[in-house]
């Protein structure tokens, strides 16, 4: 079983599952990352094993997704319904194109996030209100 990750869409702990081998990779990975975090050099708690699973931070698989010691295609996003389109529509003013073209950008980024980076005046809070209308979750904003 090839390892997979997954993430929650809220909650602290992801579930890891796969072969022995590839956790015991994992939790060398955690490890080092934990150590890397760690003013002492004696890490921190990043996974725990509870009822047979490999529970581990969501914030520790997020830094290794970064790293690129985890590829995405192990970890499973959170599935979230999306309805831009009938949203865009129904707001008033209707957004500009370049706002539009943000959310869909965000909306389409692996896992969810992203910096939105727009001029002062650009509509920025217009831009997360339409996010958070068409995709309901946890933004932070």
């Amino acid at each position: 079983m090839p390892l997979s990750i997954s993430i929650p869409h809220r909650g602290t702990w992801s579930l890891a599952y796969g072969s022995r081998s590839d956790l015991l990779l994992l939790q060398a990975a955690l490890d080092d990352w934990a150590d890397r975090l760690s003013p002492t050099g004696r890490g921190v708690v990043s996974y725990i094993f509870r009822g047979g699973a490999l529970w581990v931070l969501t914030g520790a698989v997020l830094a290794l997704l970064q790293e690129g010691r985890l590829q995405p295609e192990h970890a499973v996003p959170p599935q979230m319904a999306c309805d831009l389109d009938g949203v865009a529509r129904s707001m008033k003013p209707p957004p500009r194109p370049y706002q539009l073209g943000a959310v869909k950008a965000l909306l389409e980024a692996p896992f969810r996030r992203g910096i939105i980076n727009v001029p002062t005046g650009g509509g920025k809070t217009y831009i997360a209100a339409l996010l958070v209308a068409a995709a309901p979750g946890d933004w932070l904003y």
